[in-house]
């Protein structure tokens, strides 16, 4: 019974996140781009090593997605105020304007998966999201 429940649980997720970020109006941004953004924009100044361990990335990583982001004009590189050696990471406007038009966009999306459920459906979707919300901060926390 639990592997049945952990593999459709992780098919369901798969579907919904792919499906949620794979939207035609958010060709431009990659699935990463709005979780670093949002990321950022909760703690301007954060630098790439940093935002590699919060999103347990490897820093390769991070560092092509912040190039790409900067060359998009997305994010801005500047100087840490104590430390002129490091450099912080800041959400520019254009890059605030992806965060809401991807929030928007996944929103709405998900706003009309959820319409089309029967109402003893939807309820049991609602029951369900604070179990899977639960599951969701172990993983965060470990």
């Amino acid at each position: 019974m639990a592997d049945a429940l952990v593999e459709k649980l992780e098919k369901v997720v798969f579907r919904l996140y792919r499906g949620m970020r794979r939207r035609p109006e958010l060709l431009d941004l990659s699935p990463q781009d709005p979780v670093l953004l949002k990321r950022i924009a909760a703690q301007p100044g954060v630098g790439v090593g940093e935002l590699a361990q919060m999103e347990r990335l490897r820093a390769p990583t991070i560092t092509s997605h912040v190039k790409r982001l900067e060359a998009a004009g997305m994010l801005r590189r500047a100087p840490h105020p104590s430390d002129r050696r490091r450099s912080g990471l800041h959400i520019t406007p254009k890059g605030r304007r992806a965060i809401e038009r991807s929030t928007a966009v996944r929103y709405k999306d998900l706003e009309a998966r959820l319409a089309r459920l029967t109402p003893e459906e939807l309820a049991a979707v609602e029951r369900a999201a604070d179990a899977l919300m639960k599951i969701s901060e172990d993983q965060d926390a470990g």
